[in-house]
């Protein structure tokens, strides 16, 4: 029987053995001792949990006073004890009983034996319990291994040491490593294990968790549903690991921007978590409400945040008692919200001894009290005055930049903590505009938007520095430092809560050195591969470097909305003009999704004039462009826009910026009528604007049409095909061939005055063809094919651009250019032309618009980009692309030959729904 799967009625079994060997306890002590230690292993999960230290002791007396020590059984009676000992805290028993159980086992069985990884595997639950995550890891570890090779190739044990491996990984942030271990733990399951197995269920969650924690949530999500569902079918009454998995679904779901379908998810887990009879990780139970709580809040629908937040102290007061950590950071929150809503003293009431708890339990540098720090100023200067908040914020906030640009802060807190640090640097922005500050604001609001950009270019960065041979070897060894940090300082973390000053001074002089050899090893990648830092943790610009850099006709438009308002924030060469809006971070969000769904629907539709959200599109001018901005904007006509989050998913091309009578797209005020536009990815050393540049005399280099599957089915209009980004496909081979990609390539270096021309079409559309050429020698460089966001294919975790797949994939050359690939690339190119759907995109779901294919080809030597947002229409993007390029071919600025190819196509009334932005917007001009 499996006791994961069938611990009812093996406990029945063990008590029936022990009440029946009980008639005669002294005849049958060997038979009574191991029948008590079953039974303490297996109720573990049972409601008979709280007779689990009862058995186990009784079990290791019976044998002691027996004299059965030295029998072959008694190491597991002492393991089972230990863990006992383990999980009611009394951890020098237990350490004195696990080793005495390592040492049995490993003299009577050998070191490579089941016996000896069931004791490893109790060692290594002690360490994780005292918070030695490293040794823990390396225990379970080789625990796994062992029992791989010596016990029943059926054996739940196996199983549950590999995943128990995967979670430690976890724990020391070796989140690649932690999901193979989870695949690892899937693979035996799925080979061993029952199809109705809590084991196999066990193995799905964990694969589902690791693709979380690595921001894989496409992937991470049908996984995830499949969990939920076989939870519901063969464990109904399993309330607290239903209650888990739909938390944790609303989670992702919550993280995709569904938070009212995410409500549903996490309103049901709390109801489960109620019904369930154990009471494993009281934070766990509590998490539900809070995420509901905070969505709440993000919304705006404060007194339902506040209700939340109270509820969840509630819950966490009874189950943890006053004092605990998490719960003096879900006082905090709750204070914002209520400073928010009007009640701003009381909320600093309740915030004020919260924040006392974690600066006494907390290290001055733990991101949770930065960010708790930052949520006090925000209270604190809405009960007083704004020059008090900003007097609190500036110091928490320097400490959370020197983190968002450390190399050392992993990926995985990178996704946890992405948002709660652009909220907290978008404060400082706030504060700092309202106390006089400007070049700090300016600072601040660059640090809100690059947090995006770094979750991204993070990891195209260490892959595209892993491709040199002579930083590869630097950057594995830096990384691994990074996580033997990360690792150390948690233990750290866990010693200072325990308040054990020798554990804690210990662990001091660890890190110490391997921060000097972090440095030692970046000094040196920086001397090597200076791009590794310049592409995944770029620094801000200062206000009077970029002003300097501006021309009198240019104005920056850098909105930045806020929890409760939006900064709406213009630079020219001489000054820096803001103002707040009302319009909230959550209605920026649904005017977006609104704008899109429009063009999604537009798209879709066979109408010849389909209708468009001009009031989502109108409503959102405003809330980023108010006066006294508008007047300015009015005198300076070269807009450069720069924003991130859902501010970065509409093109400002399809902004209005007047009112409109009726409903008619023909005379709509939009944006791109009176403004050229270029959007840039950062604020980092602006190139001149320049007219065409070299292409006069440049080689032109067209790449695209890949030999895919059949021509589609046309879909909206005549000659209209879709280039495909966000489709869930099986195979790259079936993706759909783009019939009008290859005439557009020809199209473009004809308008280039057809010569020095080269094509890489069909077959020849490939990455070894691609690297084989000399691209620094090409001044403009077009893919026309499919663009893919990471997620859209089963490990495919950065943008990529679709090429010919060849008969079997090899390491650079699969079928796919992917962002890191790109950035890799040594080009000397004018511009880019990517006519590929989400080229504009950044990592997956929700990833961040520009932080992916835009910065990666900007970073090879790209001086500037035309990319799309949108599935583009074939016929529509040849004639922008084409038009575009033979304008700047004429001596046009960029930005200025773009505004003039849209309104061509706009004007063309030859073209099916020319006027509609589903068809002239999809494309901006990117330059740095």
């Amino acid at each position: 029987m499996d006791k994961y799967k069938d611990a009812v009625p093996m406990a029945a079994r063990w008590k029936a053995l022990i009440d029946d060997a009980s008639v005669d306890p002294v005849a049958n002590a060997e038979v009574l001792s191991r029948a008590y230690t079953g039974y303490a292993w297996v109720i573990s999960d049972t409601p008979q949990a709280d007779q689990m230290a009862p058995a186990a002791t009784k079990a290791e007396k019976i044998a002691r006073d027996s004299g059965l020590t030295d029998r072959d059984f008694y190491y597991e009676t002492l393991a089972v004890l230990s863990a006992v000992e383990t999980a009611t805290g009394a951890f020098d028993a237990s350490a004195a009983h696990v080793r005495q159980a390592v040492t049995l086992a490993t003299q009577k069985f050998g070191v490579v034996s089941r016996e000896a990884a069931f004791a490893e595997g109790t060692l290594g639950f002690l360490d994780l319990a005292q918070g030695r995550y490293i040794d823990a890891e390396r225990h379970y570890g080789h625990a796994a291994d062992v029992s791989l090779q010596c016990s029943a190739p059926d054996d739940g044990f196996t199983g549950a040491m590999i995943d128990t491996h995967a979670v430690t990984l976890d724990s020391i942030s070796r989140f690649e490593e932690s999901l193979a271990e989870h695949n690892r733990s899937l693979e035996w399951a799925t080979a061993h294990a029952s199809p109705d197995s809590p084991a196999l269920t066990a193995a799905l969650g964990g694969v589902s968790a690791g693709l979380s924690r690595l921001n894989r949530l496409t992937e991470a999500e049908p996984i995830l549903r499949e969990v939920i569902d076989r939870q519901r079918r063969y464990e109904p009454e399993n309330y607290w690991y239903r209650a888990a998995y739909l938390s944790n679904y609303g989670d992702l779901l919550n993280r995709t921007g569904r938070s009212e379908e995410a409500e549903a998810f996490w309103t049901q887990a709390s109801a489960f978590f109620a019904k369930a009879k154990t009471r494993q990780d009281p934070w766990l139970a509590a998490q539900p409400l809070y995420f509901s709580a905070g969505a709440a809040r993000m919304r705006g629908d404060y007194p339902a945040a506040i209700a939340r937040y109270a509820a969840t102290e509630a819950q966490l007061t009874a189950n943890v008692g006053p004092g605990n950590v998490r719960l003096a950071g879900v006082i905090i929150e709750h204070g914002v919200a209520l400073a928010a809503s009007g009640k701003a003293v009381d909320g600093e009431e309740i915030a004020t001894p919260a924040i006392a708890i974690l600066r006494a339990k907390l290290d001055a540098q733990d991101i949770r009290r930065l960010i708790a720090e930052v949520l006090y100023a925000r209270i604190i200067a809405a009960t007083r005055t704004a020059d008090a908040g900003y007097a609190l914020i500036v110091a928490p906030a320097k400490a959370l930049e020197a983190k968002l640009l450390d190399a050392a802060l992993s990926r995985a807190d990178l996704v946890k903590y992405a948002p709660t640090f652009a909220a907290a640097f978008a404060t400082l922005a706030d504060l700092s505009l309202k106390t006089g500050h400007p070049s700090e604001a300016f600072h601040a609001l660059q640090l809100a938007n690059l947090t995006d950009i770094v979750l991204v270019n993070s990891e195209v960065a260490a892959r595209s520095a892993a491709t040199n041979p002579r930083t590869a070897a630097l950057i594995r060894s830096l990384q691994d430092h990074i996580r033997l940090r990360q690792g150390l300082d948690k233990e750290r973390s866990f010693a200072a809560s325990a308040r054990k000053s020798d554990d804690i001074a210990r662990l001091d002089v660890q890190i110490a050195a391997v921060d000097a050899q972090i440095v030692r090893e970046g000094a040196e990648i920086d001397r090597v591969f200076p791009a590794y830092r310049t592409i995944g943790r770029p620094t801000p610009v200062s206000l009077a470097s970029f002003q300097a850099r501006l021309h009198p006709g240019e104005i920056l438009l850098a909105p930045l909305p806020v929890e409760d308002g939006t900064l709406a924030i213009a630079v020219t060469h001489d000054r820096l003009i803001w103002t707040r809006t009302a319009a909230t971070r959550a209605q920026i969000g649904q005017w977006a999704k609104r704008i899109r769904f429009s063009i999604d629907a537009a798209r879709a539709s066979s109408d010849t004039a389909p209708p468009f959200d001009i009031a989502a599109a109108s409503a959102l001018y405003r809330a980023i462009a108010p006066r006294p901005i508008s007047a300015v904007l009015r005198t300076h006509k070269q807009l450069l826009y720069y924003s991130s989050g859902a501010l970065a998913a509409v093109p400002p091309t399809l902004l209005v910026t007047a009112a409109t009578r009726g409903t008619s797209l023909v005379d709509t005020a939009w944006l791109v009528r009176t403004h050229s536009v270029t959007v840039l990815p950062s604020l980092l050393a602006r190139a001149d604007p320049a007219p065409g540049g070299r292409t006069t005399t440049a080689r032109f280099l067209g790449v695209g049409a890949p030999d895919l599957g059949p021509a589609p089915i046309e879909i909206a209009a005549r000659g209209a095909t879709f280039r495909t980004g966000g489709i869930d496909v099986k195979a790259l081979q079936a993706l759909p061939s783009l019939p009008h990609a290859q005439s557009e390539l020809r199209a473009i270096g004809l308008a280039l005055g057809g010569r020095n021309d080269r094509l890489l079409v069909a077959q020849q559309a490939t990455e070894a063809e691609l690297r084989a050429l000399p691209l620094e020698r090409y001044g403009v460089i077009a893919f026309a094919t499919h663009g893919l966001v990471g997620g859209d294919f089963a490990g495919l975790s950065e943008p990529a651009l679709v090429m010919t797949p060849p008969t079997v994939a090899k390491d650079g050359d699969d079928g796919l250019l992917t962002a890191s690939e790109v950035a890799g690339l040594k080009l000397d190119a004018d511009w880019v032309i990517l006519s590929a759907c989400n080229s504009a995109s950044g990592i997956g779901t929700g990833g961040p618009a520009y932080g992916g294919l835009a910065s990666a080809f900007l970073h090879a030597g790209a001086r500037a980009l035309l990319v799309s947002h949108w599935p583009v229409r074939d016929d529509a993007a040849a004639r922008i692309t084409v038009e575009t390029v033979r304008r700047t071919r004429m001596g046009e600025p960029r930005a200025v030959a773009l505004r003039h190819a849209i309104l061509a196509l706009m004007a063309d009334r030859r073209v099916p729904q020319s006027a509609n932005p589903a068809i002239w917007a999809p494309f901006v001009l990117i330059q740095q």
